[in-house]
């Protein structure tokens, strides 16, 4: 839909399935490791589909998260992967744990599973029990149930749990029991793509947790300074889920500051212990140029290269022999129209 250059097709399950297998085949060609799933856990062991509405059945609604007084489809929105489920309750933990066990068995061809939590923040489980911890410490409590039962069904499957939102804190009282099996996913989904990463964040602090009355950190370095807390409680090795691409490419007519901040990120997240990233984001981000995402991947496999050197390479080969004057122009327009201005982030 919408798309003026194609007629529209019909996209069903089957279709994306489809899609799907035909990435896993070539990702196999390559020797690139496959990263498989992330929400959906907390409502699809319990029948319920992550991408609709659904009637909830009785016997379904125990496991929910209550919120509000209620066990139900968060907000009544129509994405049920929005919804958390109660994670105090071991039963609910042992049915989400199977299905994970149950994906593993089937997906062998998996190098790193990923159990994400709901996709929203501030609707953590109301109940007595579930108050009793944070969500960061009842999400390692179910990883640590989640390894006990992959050990007995004989499976060596590579978790990836998600510093995200509502788990961006670290846990207060848990602590991962077998580092080996998990690495630690950080995802600075609500951090201002104008301002870089800095070099060093032992300084920063960050605000307490509040049980669901959280406000989401617009400073990546307080991301960072979780994700090392995070490292550090549970020993386990951590890289990024950014989102670089998602929007903000589009804030920057002039290219040029928007593809700095690109290129100060990866070199300042290697910096602080976190290594690599999987990026949320449009995968045709060429206009007017595609400098951004060629650092994007320059700079991934060899953080020594300069930005310079990049700017040289990368517009020489574009825009030929008058590729200065070039730069200049988009300097120009990077002035006429700034990225914070554009981004709303200049006051």
């Amino acid at each position: 839909h919408y798309n003026p250059a194609r007629e529209p097709e019909p996209v069903t399950y089957d279709t994306r399935l489809q899609w799907k297998r035909q990435c896993e085949a070539e990702i196999a060609k390559r020797g690139l490791q496959f990263h498989d799933m992330g929400h959906g856990w907390t409502v699809e062991p319990f029948g319920l589909k992550a991408e609709s509405n659904p009637f909830v059945p009785e016997e379904a609604k125990k496991y929910l998260a209550m919120t509000g007084g209620e066990r139900v489809i968060l907000k009544k929105k129509p994405h049920a992967y929005n919804t958390n489920f109660c994670m105090s309750n071991p039963e609910a933990r042992r049915i989400v744990n199977k299905s994970i066990v149950d994906y593993s068995t089937e997906h062998s061809n998996v190098d790193y599973l990923h159990v994400w939590l709901a996709d929203c923040w501030n609707n953590h489980c109301e109940c007595d029990e579930c108050r009793k911890k944070t969500p960061s410490d009842w999400y390692v409590i179910l990883m640590n149930e989640l390894d006990v039962a992959l050990e007995e069904a004989g499976l060596s499957t590579r978790i990836v749990f998600i510093c995200y939102v509502d788990t961006s804190w670290p846990p207060q009282t848990e602590k991962i029991n077998n580092p080996k099996r998990f690495s630690l996913l950080v995802a600075p989904i609500s951090r201002d793509y104008t301002v870089a990463a800095s070099p060093d964040v032992s300084h920063v602090t960050y605000p307490a947790y509040k049980f669901n009355d959280n406000v989401l950190f617009t400073d990546v370095d307080q991301y960072i300074k979780c994700g090392q807390e995070w490292q550090e409680k549970c020993g386990v090795r951590a890289f990024l889920y950014e989102y670089h691409f998602y929007v903000n490419q589009y804030h920057d007519p002039g290219t040029l500051s928007f593809a700095r901040v690109v290129y100060d990120d990866i070199i300042n997240y290697k910096k602080n212990g976190l290594n690599g990233l999987v990026n949320d984001c449009s995968q045709r981000s060429f206009f007017p140029n595609g400098f951004a995402f060629y650092i994007y991947g320059q700079v991934q496999f060899d953080t020594s290269l300069k930005f310079e050197d990049l700017l040289e390479d990368y517009f020489s080969h574009a825009y030929g022999e008058d590729w200065r004057e070039i730069v200049k122009l988009f300097e120009k327009l990077g002035e006429a129209m700034p990225y914070k201005f554009i981004a709303r982030k200049n006051s």
